[in-house]
């Protein structure tokens, strides 16, 4: 009995022994294929990163150079240096050691042609400042290293010389500000030499070396890759040794050919580790197996815990899901293939206010949906119950057990029976009646919008400018005169409805929106069929995509053709305002003039006289009547003139502005005012800034400002004198005096009008109204109150403006800013 024992456990012990040592092989086995390939991946995870490190290394020495190319082609001594090749650029910035300081070989420098001037820097083979006859010969098969006109045409990358890499970039010649013209070109060259290339290996702390791709033969290992890059793989691995692993990467040229292999070397050290541990954990595995082997308890009460803990993590996860489902307000259900409730989760009871109870059994899906509709809603679902069809994102109104309505978005797909018929149907309803209130609110919004648009005459118009197309409402149809269902958005049809005369202008606008990134304005004229002219005013925005690239122009546009009636005919109302206020004015000059005319006919009767007196004592001689026919003709081009002007100034034209020269005007309407202001006593002082600019302007319009500005200041000194006189102003001496001044303030590019008396002055609140129409401080019958309300739009109509100050029995100061032509500026 004891040896039947004994053998019984001899065998029982070899039975474990033999169980322990095949697990330990096997999981020896396992081990050291699960874990060397792990730590395999991890060897190439590392390899891969040092490759795009040392990628990114090279990359980023590209874009150093390009960084400090910049500083010397934005730079206005560069863009000088360019034109006049001054020495003193060269002395004071190209010292001996400026490539050793920003690290290059060579800089060129090429003038707008592309032929390079001047260059620093030193080729094996050839002479200091030498430009390598194959860097010039891919400068000209490569003319977009030149070509561009602003600083987007910076390039930079790798390029391949007579067999050797280097690094290039290139930058057009511009001031400090970053503007053109373009004058030229500069290049910055540093060549992937063995200094360049310990210079890699020292900051990504690999080895590294680069394979031209066009060599004639390549190493194997680099055929290989080369073979891997053809195939489509972005980067190759291949372990040389077990010392070494290295990786592969395909470099691109300047205009993005590929031209390099980079080989990227790391020691083996995480394999060499792996086997070390692996060798480490079999060992430990032997000890844990013969640990085993004695003691069976613990292994059970480990995967008892673990199967606690991997309840208790399913139990989280559902929590999880349910604050999910909870938060989302999604309820997730089952129903057979007559639409019965089989399951539905407990988040029914939170968003529908059923109890799964209360559905599971009970009630088919469709029970939940509003009465008016079911019938339909219900034939319709159960028809796709029987195509099996998948649900997705089906909207669908629910009513829940308060009796409320809401909107579901329904996603739902077929259970089968092993024999392939129809089991129900699985799937979830979320809760979308925010979605879908807002979505509502939206379409309330665009009906206000359109509404609005109507009201307003006014469309909206979006012109894609990758497309070339352009989309019209039917709102901005209707006002061009275009049929909405024929339009195609193409750029003949919509100019096929602008006047030919307006069509360069558009163009101009649109072109000046996408290249300054301007708003868009326009405005022009459309052309119905029915050969009616309506004019439009066109308004937009620019939009850009992340890239800063246009994509479409966005606008609206209205009718203002009424608008434009309008103007034109408060233009003819303002014309006709002025010549009244004309009319007004020579009544009031009537005097002047008589004594202008007074004079030469003085004169002629005193000449006739003297004929007389000649023939009686017959001492009359041809030089006696040529003396006194040439004072007749004297005074009669006295008259004549002074009736040409006052006939000038009467008529009445059209406004056809050129420049002018303001104290001309002046000078003009002193002419037929001047003699008022010296029969009433007036001291008139003038003083004109010497070499004033001329304004664009019309000459009887401004000549008719300074008439009304002396008739004022005349009366109100009258007035003056007149109170004095009265005993109603206390003024021991009164001595009336109107100054006239011109100036030109540069900084505003306005030349300055100044008419200034010492008056009876006005106080703020007529300062206030004194441009109003009809407003006057006159008594009645010695003004309309028209005139300084007629210089004032006359003065806005020249671009300009008007100002009055002064201050009661002090006098008054009218002040005129006119704009100087640009061709003076």
């Amino acid at each position: 009995m004891h040896r039947l024992k004994s053998k019984v456990q001899r065998k029982t012990m070899v039975m474990i022994a033999a169980g322990l040592a095949l697990l330990v092989v096997v999981v020896c086995a396992v081990s050291w294929f699960t874990v060397m390939r792990g730590f395999a991946q991890l060897e190439r995870n590392f390899l891969l990163r040092n490759v795009v490190r040392s990628q990114e290394a090279v990359a980023e020495r590209i874009s150093n150079i390009a960084v400090k190319l910049v500083d010397w082609a934005k730079w206005d001594d560069t863009y000088a240096f360019i034109s006049d090749r001054n020495q003193a650029y060269i002395k004071s910035n190209i010292t001996p050691d400026v490539l050793a300081d920003i690290k290059l070989d060579m800089m060129i420098f090429l003038d707008v042609n592309g032929k390079a001037f001047y260059t620093v820097g030193r080729t094996p083979g050839t002479d200091h400042g030498i430009v390598p006859p194959e860097l010039m010969l891919y400068i000209f098969r490569n003319s977009a290293l030149i070509s561009s006109q602003d600083e987007k045409g910076a390039l930079s990358g790798i390029i391949m010389l007579a067999g050797r890499p280097a690094m290039l970039a290139s930058h057009p010649v511009l001031t400090s500000q970053g503007r053109g013209p373009k004058n030229g070109t500069v290049l910055f060259l540093k060549y992937l030499d063995g200094d360049e290339l310990k210079h890699f290996s020292d900051v990504v702390r690999v080895t590294l070396s680069f394979q031209d791709i066009t060599a004639p033969s390549l190493p194997a290992d680099f055929m290989a890759a080369e073979k891997a890059f053809r195939q489509g793989k972005a980067t190759f691995v291949a372990a040389p040794s077990d010392k070494v692993i290295a990786g592969y990467r395909l470099l691109k040229d300047i205009n993005g050919i590929p031209i390099l292999i980079m080989k990227v070397e790391v020691p083996r050290e995480i394999t060499l580790f792996g086997r070390r541990t692996l060798f480490y954990f079999m060992l430990a595995l032997f000890g844990v197996g013969g640990i085993f082997a004695l003691v069976v308890y613990w292994p059970l009460k480990k995967e008892i815990g673990v199967r606690s803990r991997l309840e208790e993590r399913l139990s989280g996860l559902n929590d999880i899901f349910g604050q999910l489902a909870r938060h989302s307000r999604t309820v997730a259900w089952e129903v057979d293939a007559k639409g019965l409730y089989t399951y539905v989760s407990h988040i029914a009871e939170y968003v529908w206010g059923y109890h799964p109870s209360a559905l599971v059994g009970k009630k088919h899906f469709y029970d939940l949906h509003p009465e008016q509709g079911r019938e339909a809603f219900k034939c319709e679902a159960l028809a796709a119950f029987e195509r099996r069809e998948i649900f997705k994102d089906f909207v669908n109104p629910l009513q829940i057990k308060p009796g409320k309505t809401i909107w579901v978005s329904t996603t739902g797909f077929p259970i089968l029976n092993p024999d392939g018929t129809l089991k129900g149907y699985r799937g979830n309803d979320t809760d979308i009646t925010r979605r879908k209130l807002a979505e509502e609110s939206l379409l309330v919004s665009k009906s206000r919008l359109d509404l609005a648009l109507r009201s307003a005459h006014m469309g909206v118009w979006q012109f894609d400018l990758v497309a070339q197309k352009r989309v019209f409402d039917e709102q901005v149809c209707r006002i061009l005169g275009i049929d909405p269902a024929t339009f195609h958005g193409t750029a003949d049809e919509f100019f096929a409805v602008v006047h030919p005369d307006d069509r360069p202008r558009i163009k101009s606008d649109l072109v000046r929106t996408i290249e300054y990134r301007e708003p868009y304005e326009s405005e022009y004229r459309a052309l119905w069929p029915d050969g009616s002219v309506h004019h439009i005013t066109s308004r937009g925005e620019l939009l850009c995509n992340a890239d800063g690239n246009p994509l479409m122009v966005n606008g609206i546009l209205w009718d203002v053709s009424d608008k434009k009636k309008a103007e034109e005919a408060l233009l003819k109302i303002r014309a006709q305002l002025v010549q009244t206020d004309k009319m007004a004015t020579l009544g009031e000059m009537a005097t002047g003039m008589a004594h202008e005319m007074n004079q030469p006919l003085a004169g002629i009767a005193l000449s006739v006289t003297m004929f007389r007196k000649l023939i009686e004592k017959k001492r009359l001689t041809e030089e006696k009547i040529a003396e006194g026919v040439k004072d007749i003709e004297a005074n009669i081009q006295r008259m004549v003139n002074t009736i040409n002007h006052v006939r000038i100034y009467a008529r009445q034209e059209l406004v056809e502005f050129q420049p002018v020269d303001v104290p001309q005007t002046i000078d003009m309407a002193l002419n037929l005012m001047g003699t008022q202001l010296s029969v009433h006593g007036v001291e008139l002082l003038k003083t004109f800034a010497p070499d004033l600019p001329k304004v664009m302007g019309e000459p009887s319009q401004l000549e008719q400002i300074w008439i009304n500005f002396i008739s004022n200041a005349r009366h109100s000194m009258e007035q003056k004198e007149r109170q004095i006189k009265e005993g109603r102003i206390t003024l021991a001496d009164y001595h009336k005096s109107l100054q006239i001044s011109i100036s030109y303030e540069l900084r505003s590019d306005m030349l300055k009008v100044v008419f200034a008396d010492n008056g009876m002055g006005i106080n703020r609140e007529v300062a206030k109204k004194a441009f109003e129409p009809f407003f006057t401080t006159k008594t009645v019958g010695e003004g309309t109150g028209l005139g300084l309300s007629i210089c004032h739009g006359i003065v806005q109509n020249h671009k300009g403006r008007i100002e009055i100050t002064g201050r009661e029995l002090e006098g008054a100061t009218l002040t005129v800013y006119l704009p100087v032509a640009k061709m003076q500026v």
